[in-house]
């Protein structure tokens, strides 16, 4: 191993303890989290196979100690939430090259906000229908457990939206600024170098 995958392993403890500790600070606010965001991040900036692998560790650790309840006490959700942060994360590397690059605008910001709803709204699929189909719930027990969940489906995805608006694109150039101050490679493909080209582009 050389200097570079040592930062590379440190960068990824990081984010994992990153997406852990902001869970648990936000654990107790109803509806509102970073989770999501933090997950989809671990992709843009991991690519595929380490950002899948940040963000399943992350939602396990924080699942499994989550103040309000474990996940461990239901399996099925406990799967069905780290399977969910894994899609987002590869959704995120997915998009990287279009959000390392663009430029902010209400337009930019706008598109930010809808992939934070159609993402947020997945999720909450996945983790919502997880225990009637587990349970052996017919189709109407399963809409009505979907029905019921429904307003916190609809704040949950307004917050997401909000900050994928608007916080996820400050927080993309700020990061990206560190990586290439610390001159980190965190793929095979840089996304440092993909984000320096386009700075020296505009220059």
């Amino acid at each position: 191993m050389n200097l570079n995958d040592y930062r590379k392993l440190s960068f990824m403890a990081f984010w994992v303890s990153l997406i852990f500790s902001i869970g648990f600070l936000f654990a107790m606010i109803p509806n509102v989290e970073f989770v999501t965001l933090l997950a989809f991040l671990a992709g843009v900036l991991l690519s595929y196979k380490n950002g899948i692998a940040v963000a399943v560790m992350g939602e396990g650790l924080y699942s499994a100690l989550n103040p309000i309840g474990s996940g461990l006490a239901f399996p099925a959700l406990f799967m069905s939430q780290i399977i969910g942060m894994g899609f987002i994360a590869y959704f995120g590397a997915l998009l990287s090259k279009v959000l390392i690059n663009q430029s902010l605008t209400y337009k930019t910001r706008l598109l930010n906000g809808i992939i934070g709803a159609l993402l947020t709204l997945s999720y909450d699929g996945i983790t919502a229908l997880s225990y009637p189909l587990t349970a052996g719930m017919d189709w109407s027990g399963t809409w009505k457990t979907l029905l019921v969940g429904l307003p916190f489906f609809s704040i949950h995805m307004v917050a997401n939206v909000v900050i994928f608006a608007w916080v996820m694109p400050e927080l993309i150039k700020s990061t990206h600024m560190q990586i290439i101050q610390f001159q980190l490679q965190l793929t095979e493909k840089s996304v440092t170098d993909i984000h320096f080209n386009a700075l020296t582009d505009k220059v």
